[in-house]
């Protein structure tokens, strides 16, 4: 019984690890597609040249 409520608590543990993990991945990502997307606009890029994104930039799970 006490095996039981231990394992319990671990897999609620490592799904709310996973969870914020997740969340975090997230915001690293939007924050790289956003730095991509700034500099691709920025003064230094040449006119007409196509930028192309990482796809793992974009890709949310």
């Amino acid at each position: 019984m006490l095996v039981k409520k231990l394992s319990k608590i671990a897999e609620v543990t490592v799904g709310i690890t996973k969870f914020f993990l997740d969340i975090i991945n997230i915001a690293m990502q939007v924050r790289n597609t956003i730095s991509l997307i700034v500099s691709s606009d920025s003064a230094k890029t040449p006119a007409g040249n196509i930028i192309i994104l990482p796809s793992n930039a974009a890709k949310v799970e």
